[in-house]
């Protein structure tokens, strides 16, 4: 049922900043995929993407793929997708993913600066014993989280707003 084409070894350099990591590997396995699941082709973007998407490596962000695909198949073959009750919890899913997209790209990691870390710190550390060399990676976060959250809610009272939707309020596991 699972075909792997041997390409994926070669990826070994696949998902860094080298440019001739998976662009050359692409090259050689002549644009073929990097594995077959039932018929279903996985390219070497997918897999790229998926490295980017998870920190994992070629090889896992493979198999994540193909468990991902064997998973589908196996839930259209028992008719999971008949139920009412499985496609409402995916649609909520599905939601909840687009919103977290929506929040990422507003509020990149990149857009914490210095400058918030040190205001953060000075407000809620200072005099605590703690370093900021000690305490940045936290602070970071906890700005992130904060700000995230504020435009999540934003969303939330937009969609309520101007749908008329009704949208659940607990909040993205992401967002904990």
């Amino acid at each position: 049922m699972v075909k792997i084409i041997p390409v994926i070894f070669l990826l070994a350099g696949g998902c860094r900043a080298e440019p001739t990591g998976p662009a050359l590997v692409w090259e050689k396995s002549g644009g073929k995929p990097v594995a077959e699941v039932a018929g279903i082709p996985i390219p070497l973007s997918q897999v790229d993407e998926a490295c980017k998407e998870t920190g994992f490596s070629p090889a896992q962000a493979t198999q994540k793929l193909i468990d991902e695909i064997v998973l589908a198949k196996e839930a259209e073959n028992e008719n999971f997708l008949d139920d009412e009750h499985v496609i409402k919890i995916w649609k909520k899913v599905l939601v909840q993913k687009i919103l977290e997209e929506e929040v990422d790209e507003k509020v990149p990691e990149s857009s914490v600066t210095l400058e918030d870390i040190k205001a953060y710190y000075i407000a809620n550390y200072q005099g605590r014993g703690v370093l900021l060399e000690d305490a940045w990676r936290d602070i970071r976060a906890q700005i992130l989280v904060q700000r995230r959250s504020q435009v999540y809610q934003q969303l939330i009272k937009k969609l309520e707003t101007e749908n008329k939707a009704q949208v659940y309020h607990d909040k993205l596991e992401w967002l904990k």
